[in-house]
């Protein structure tokens, strides 16, 4: 028997050794060969600052993130330099150590099997290992929050009285690290504070106290910062508010998104489950770190202003995951059960989702490089515009090669604006537009226009994209078109002939004749409205629309627009494209809109309903409108 157990032990170590090798390959393997995410590139263009205060003021202060990553790396990359290897590694080897120290908590509070089953899910699933790869406060959290989490067991629970006062220093300098880690690792910290103090004997409350006094004392130099970013406000410029159902979708989030894994974790809490299990005090400490950090995030989102996101729910992981797996008390369970879990992480985190092939974040890299290639190729005579929230995201690829860029953000009007008239002034053969952010899709169209034939493109798995357009096809290149559809209805409307052939309404009486001799529809000062052609969507289904037309005026227009909308019983979708994003000069210019309706915006009782505006009723001539119905 004596022989059997130690052969169990040797297993068991075996085990826990593959774990942690196997964990340390993974957030390894091809760490430093993808492209570096938006944060990344934007932490590493907030670094270049000859002094400590400018790097506060301008390189802390506009971010929403306190100063703790932002003050390391800009210590660090003086030493070992700018390379993602070097920038990623610290956060790599975090990553790897927390799942070291999660066996060891877990193993102490809820045995060996809570221990491997827990050590095992933050080992291979794709969540832990994505945020253990980018040099972002995510893992130094983590590892922060487990190391927190080990001294205050040490103060609280250990029979030793020995170096409590060394323990309470080294909690109060972890504590102070959280807090200036980030935001959310200081909430998670603060629960799990809380957590320790509801079951600290009472002589040792002043253990605690001390310790989170002094972490505050230590963040007492960031106050005026994060008052700062309070002042500023949350992040919904671009964070959603969560739904009611955020935290189930948080959680199948955290098996992979999927919902077959999901029900295997559920299986193996259910078979390792002991009803003679007591609740334990370290259960409790977990609901109230995981909860405590969720609850606060999701209502201060829903009512103030929205901050909960998946990413920064990696500190309270830990304690979701020996949560599920806490009930199995010292029941012991066979390894090959255990082997079997890991499989199934592992082939859901790397064959069937692919972690390894996937495109996590934007990409930076490999478009700089195509962005370098193609400006080798067609020296002057191509343009390039893109939508990057910094220009330096490119530039840290681009070495020793430049790129030039005509206009880097293409978000509002006004941008548009200036994109349309580069873009009139420009004589290049040749335009690349990058993508790497939110932008605004009327881009696509302006630029189209004028270059309307498609030479390469690539999306990124919707995070960025790369185009490469040209004014003439010499290789019967394909015109550019945002629908993969085929056209379920065309119409031409070139006013040489009845306007009940096309169905687009308009007066007869508008019909001149221009410079050339050639019909056209004549839009003068008296018509706001005209141009109207209705679909029925109870006829037809309508994934979207294309229209093109050629007009022409001799001033320069100023607000007169092409509207899409969706009307039923009320107003349900509006957009609208200016005729001016078009004009180069007072000849005749090309007018292209094109407008992606959505399933979800449409019903069979509504119609959508396509015509000119002239709210400031503006003289214009107009030819061959053509509309295409996907």
């Amino acid at each position: 028997m004596q022989f059997l157990s130690r052969e169990k032990k040797k297993i068991n170590r075996l085990v826990v050794a593959a774990i942690f090798i196997l964990a340390a390959f993974v957030r390894m393997y091809h760490f430093n060969t993808w492209s570096l995410s938006n944060d990344e590139l934007s932490a590493i263009a907030r670094l270049h600052f000859l002094s400590f205060d400018d790097l506060i003021q301008y390189g802390v202060m506009p971010d929403f993130h306190p100063a703790g990553v932002q003050v390391f790396l800009f210590y660090y990359v003086k030493i070992f330099g700018e390379s993602v290897t070097a920038i990623r590694l610290p956060f790599v080897l975090a990553g790897i150590v927390s799942v070291i120290l999660l066996f060891i908590i877990s193993r102490k509070w809820f045995g060996e099997t809570t221990a491997l089953f827990a050590t095992a899910s933050i080992a291979f699933l794709e969540f832990p290992i994505l945020y253990s790869q980018i040099a972002r406060p995510y893992s130094f959290g983590l590892l922060l929050i487990l190391l927190s989490t080990i001294v205050f067991d040490r103060i609280v629970f250990s029979d030793k009285t020995k170096h409590l006062w060394l323990y309470t220093s080294l909690l109060a300098l972890l504590l102070g690290m959280l807090m200036y880690n980030h935001y959310y690792s200081f909430l998670t910290a603060g629960f799990l504070g809380l957590g320790f103090l509801i079951y600290c004997p009472k002589n040792r409350i002043k253990y605690l106290l001390l310790a989170a006094s002094g972490a505050i004392i230590t963040f007492l130099p960031h106050i005026n910062v994060t008052l700062f970013h309070l002042s500023k406000g949350g992040v919904e410029n671009w964070l959603a508010k969560p739904d009611n159902t955020w935290l189930l979708k948080h959680v199948l989030y955290v098996f992979n998104d999927s919902w077959w894994l999901l029900a295997v974790v559920l299986l193996s809490v259910v078979l390792l489950f002991q009803k003679k299990t007591k609740p334990s005090k370290y259960l409790f400490i977990c609901l109230i770190v995981f909860f405590g950090t969720f609850l606060t995030g999701f209502l201060y989102s829903k009512y103030v202003s929205a901050i909960i996101q998946h990413s920064t729910m990696l500190f309270a992981l830990p304690f979701l995951l020996m949560l599920l797996f806490s009930f199995s008390g010292k029941k012991s369970m066979s390894m090959i059960v255990l082997i079997g879990y890991g499989m199934l992480l592992m082939i859901s985190s790397f064959g069937i989702n692919k972690y390894f092939q996937k495109q996590h974040f934007g990409e930076f890299k490999e478009i700089s490089h195509t962005l370098v290639k193609w400006n080798k190729e067609y020296k002057k005579e191509i343009l390039n515009v893109c939508s990057v929230n910094d220009i330096d995201y490119f530039n840290y690829y681009f070495n020793d090669d430049t790129v030039g860029f005509s206009i880097t953000q293409i978000d509002d009007k006004k941008q548009l604006s200036t994109l349309a008239n580069i873009i009139a002034n420009s004589g290049a053969k040749y335009i690349s537009l990058a993508i790497t952010k939110p932008y605004n899709h009327q881009a696509i169209d302006i630029i189209t226009a004028a270059y309307p034939y498609q030479y390469y493109s690539k999306d990124y798995s919707g995070l960025s994209e790369i185009y490469l357009f040209a004014k003439d096809s010499s290789d019967d290149k394909r015109r550019f078109s945002v629908f993969n559809t085929s056209v379920k209805k065309k119409i031409f409307e070139d006013f040489e002939h009845s306007s009940l052939r096309s169905g687009i309404k308009y007066d007869d009486k508008d019909i001149v004749c221009d410079s050339l001799g050639k019909r056209c529809l004549y839009i003068n000062t008296n018509k706001v409205y005209s141009l109207n052609y209705i679909i029925y969507a109870e006829k037809e289904s309508i994934n979207g629309v294309t229209i093109n037309f050629d007009f022409k005026s001799e001033k320069r227009i100023k607000n007169m627009l092409f509207v899409v909308s969706i009307e039923g019983g009320e107003k349900k979708f509006w957009k609208a494209m200016p005729l001016n994003y078009f004009q180069r000069n007072n000849c005749w210019n090309n007018f292209k809109m094109e407008q992606i309706i959505e399933e979800r915006q449409i019903t069979e009782k509504d119609n959508v309903k396509l015509y000119l505006w002239n709210p400031h009723q503006e003289e214009v001539q107009i030819d061959n409108i053509r509309i295409l119905v996907y």
